[in-house]
């Protein structure tokens, strides 16, 4: 295009030379031994071309043309007129090479150059202001005037979609930072050492996100749950997947692996942990693990180890699935037994659902000394959790508006915590079912379960209780069963509900709130809490009895609290605030945020097994004190 433009211009500046040049007409050239003259009046050179061959100029071409005049070559002499012009031999010119045009008109061209290239600087600053400001207003860098600042590109919303853009809140990090900025990098000052890696074999997909769901231990055996979504919710030639992994912790060998196509795994752990000594090598006892799904289902799976004929090792596996919900099952606990008859789970849903299972094949518990006794507890099955009546709260209100025109100093504290929980109960009287989210089992009490809610409420249930009525809902307590205390439970979803393994009436909490919370359900008081700045996902007790620490995970961090705590006349009371004494970040292992966790001990190491948006799990040795 430019060579085009290029040709053009030269074209019609030819055409202006011929314009010109008929006004000018040129008289005959006569030849006096080799000096060339023309025929005029005064028989001497014109001024023009005089001026012209000073200049001893190279002749201007086009690349097409048509042959004109004769070509002549003018050299330079020195103030003599007779070594003006020497004509060797005419150049015939051709249509490659181009024409020769007027001397006096390619002076005059000469004489115009230097306007244009004035005119032509002019231009070149007129565009290039113009470029800048079309920048500016398409938001473009300008290195010129900000070479330090990167602006945004525009974007281009194209879906009304829910999307998660960024995972990480502006706000959130910033107060994160300036509130507890101990809690960042505390895991480089503690001692903390990678073990392993173990990333899950599965050929990768650009459409598709990984990340680990659960992570559980038991006698050398580490059980690994994935799930797979698509990253667009709405794309309909992908599906969810989820991935089982059975691995042998030494050595790191694959006993079994299993693959759901369809299904979405929300977690997986072992069963039978409180009366079996042996893994499955042994080849005398069975490996029993619960799964549990999204749409509610509840899939045991087995393992074990037999000999062939051959005398060759071989692992068999079989699977029971179950649905007794129709609705997430986040809440599970084993309740502990002697034998394998007696273990059994309680399993709770987001619809309010709660079941009691035999571990052996999922059906639901019948305690087998209740044939012979009286007794007024029933099989737990498909019983519904439900707010009270709204009647029933009606009649609680204006009781303890009774109580407290009193002037008892005694009933203070108990009228504080039923007015809390009267108020909450009047937030959620409304609903039809209780949203569990999480629940655990009462170490010294098999029939008292505690839930978590999604309406950040802590409810202590009494399965032995005959208040179900004829549609086996079993109502709330309107006294929460004596768990009263005189602070609000959490704002938003309990998480995660943990009691110690050795006091069996310390009990811990998480929610999406930030707050993990310590309770004295013995005394039903709150002990003490701590800010994490971040939504908890999971709560465990360190594995040695005599201390009062916990791991705490967060979308981001994970964190080891110490509890400063004593005994006074049977109360537990808080002696400082609780402190952090690990922290290990998501960044720090290669991962955008972090989804499950366990902490075991083997050979009187703290082994920390770290899940998180990634098919990557790793092992790491942490230095807890004991």
């Amino acid at each position: 295009m430019e060579k085009l433009k290029e040709l053009e211009e030269k074209r019609q500046r030819l055409k202006e030379l011929r314009e010109k040049r008929s006004k000018f007409p040129q008289t005959p050239i006569r030849r006096y031994n080799g000096i060339s003259s023309r025929t005029n009046s005064e028989s001497r050179i014109p001024l023009r071309y005089n001026e012209v061959l000073h200049k001893n100029k190279a002749v201007e071409t086009v690349s097409v043309a048509v042959q004109t005049d004769e070509s002549f070559e003018l050299t330079r002499h020195s103030n003599h007129l007779s070594e003006i012009l020497h004509d060797d031999k005419p150049k015939i010119i051709t249509y490659s090479k181009g024409i020769q045009t007027d001397n006096y008109e390619s002076d005059k061209e000469e004489i115009q150059e230097p306007i244009r290239q004035e005119e032509k600087r002019v231009l070149e600053e007129e565009e290039e202001e113009e470029e800048d400001s079309n920048n500016k207003l398409e938001g473009k860098v300008v290195e010129e005037d900000h070479p330090k600042i990167q602006f945004l590109e525009p974007l281009l919303i194209t879906t009304e979609a829910n999307t998660l853009v960024t995972n990480k809140s502006f706000a959130r990090e910033k107060n994160y930072s300036n509130i507890r900025p101990s809690l960042k990098g505390q895991s480089k000052n503690t001692s903390c050492k990678l073990l392993d890696n173990w990333t899950l074999d599965i050929e990768a997909n650009e459409n598709m996100k990984l990340f680990c769901v659960s992570i559980d231990y038991f006698q050398g055996l580490i059980l690994i749950s994935y799930r797979r979504t698509p990253i667009n919710p709405l794309d309909i030639k992908e599906t969810n997947w989820s991935f089982v992994e059975v691995i042998q912790r030494e050595g790191m060998v694959v006993i079994d692996r299993l693959t759901f196509r369809g299904q979405s795994l929300i977690g997986g752990h072992f069963l039978g942990k409180y009366c079996r000594e042996d893994g499955v090598d042994e080849g005398k006892y069975i490996v029993s693990i619960l799964l549990r799904t999204l749409n509610g289902k509840t899939i045991l799976y087995e393992l074990r180890a037999v000999k062939d004929k051959q005398d060759k090792k071989k692992y068999e596996r079989n699977l029971i699935i179950r649905n007794y919900h129709n609705a997430p099952v986040f809440g599970i606990d084993e309740i502990k037994a002697d034998n394998i008859i007696n273990a059994r789970i309680v399993s709770g849903s987001n619809n309010g659902i709660i079941n009691e299972l035999n571990c052996m094949n999922l059906s639901f518990y019948e305690d087998p000394t209740m044939v012979h006794r009286s007794s007024t507890r029933g099989r737990i099955h498909q019983t519904r959790i439900v707010p009270p009546k709204y009647t029933e709260l009606i009649a609680l209100q204006e009781k303890i508006q009774d109580q407290s025109g009193d002037d008892q100093d005694e009933t203070d504290d108990i009228v504080r915590g039923d007015q809390l929980f009267c108020d909450h109960l009047d937030k959620v009287v409304l609903n039809e079912e209780i949203c569990i989210t999480s629940l655990t089992v009462a170490p010294n009490n098999s029939d008292c379960v505690y839930l978590g809610a999604e309406d950040g409420g802590i409810y202590k249930v009494l399965l032995s209780r005959t208040n179900m009525d004829d549609n086996n809902k079993l109502p709330i307590s309107l006294n929460n069963n004596g768990f009263l205390p005189r602070v609000n439970f959490h704002s938003s979803d309990v998480t995660s509900l943990r009691f110690h393994p050795q006091n069996d009436d310390l009990l811990c909490s998480g929610s999406m709130d930030w707050n993990c919370h310590l309770w004295d359900t013995f005394n039903n008081d709150l002990i003490d809490s701590i800010d994490l700045k971040e939504d908890v996902i999971a709560v465990q007790w360190l594995p040695d009895r005599d201390t009062y620490r916990c791991c705490v995970l967060t979308m981001y961090n994970f964190c080891i609290v110490e509890w400063s705590l004593t005994r006074e006349d049977s109360k537990w009371v808080s002696q400082a605030p609780p402190s952090i004494t690990h922290t290990i970040s998501s960044e720090e292992l290669g991962q955008k945020m972090f989804t499950s966790f366990h902490l075991y001990d083997h050979e009187g190491l703290m082994v920390l097994v770290l899940g998180g948006s990634s098919g990557t799990i790793s092992f790491l040795e942490l230095a807890a004190r004991r």
